[in-house]
């Protein structure tokens, strides 16, 4: 009956839960786990609290489908194991060259990671270049400003300046009049 907790167990015991848990890897203690609890057999415990073992218990892991391995019932009589030898020989082959595989994709992998800059990296220079474009455009509206300002400047000269020479060569005109009338 699975009635002793890991803890319960130890302290019966006079253990560590390190311990029953190497117990129950070895076979000595068999656990059931309810939940996400577990719990240890209470003859186990029991039978080692007085002294060990004195039977033999051998607990037999069920057989899994999803572990990718083949299972199959031994017959007694007529076994050949030169076959079994050569079926697991090809098997390992195959699995062996899977994982020579799979190794391979990771090296190319972790190549192109170690070959890649990363996320910050990236985001600091997209920074700087945007801080760039925006200081340059600042200066390009500057400058503009500053165009138009002088290029306002020199339409302001240039009507003052043909103003003057207009006046000048009234003035000559008017002073050119005079002289021949005074004459």
């Amino acid at each position: 009956m699975y009635t002793i907790s890991r803890l319960e167990g130890a302290e019966l015991l006079s253990v560590s839960t390190r311990t029953i848990d190497r117990y129950v890897r070895l076979g000595k203690i068999r656990m059931k786990k309810i939940g996400k609890n577990i719990q240890l057999h209470q003859d186990d415990v029991e039978r080692l609290r007085r002294g060990g073992i004195q039977e033999e218990v051998t607990i037999v892991p069920k057989p899994r489908s999803d572990d990718g391995f083949r299972t199959r019932p031994i017959e007694s009589g007529g076994l050949d194991y030169k076959t079994l030898y050569e079926e697991a020989k090809d098997e390992l082959e195959r699995k062996d060259a899977s994982v020579r595989e799979l190794a391979y994709a990771l090296g190319k992998i972790e190549a192109d990671l170690k070959n890649s800059i990363s996320l910050a990296e990236h985001k600091k220079t997209a920074f700087l270049l945007e801080s760039s474009r925006s200081r340059s455009e600042e200066a390009a509206n500057q400058a503009r400003k500053e165009l138009s300002a002088l290029e306002t400047t020199l339409a302001t000269n240039r009507t003052i300046n043909t103003s003057l020479v207009v006046v000048t060569v009234i003035t000559a005109l008017a002073a050119g009049l005079v002289w021949f009338v005074s004459i």
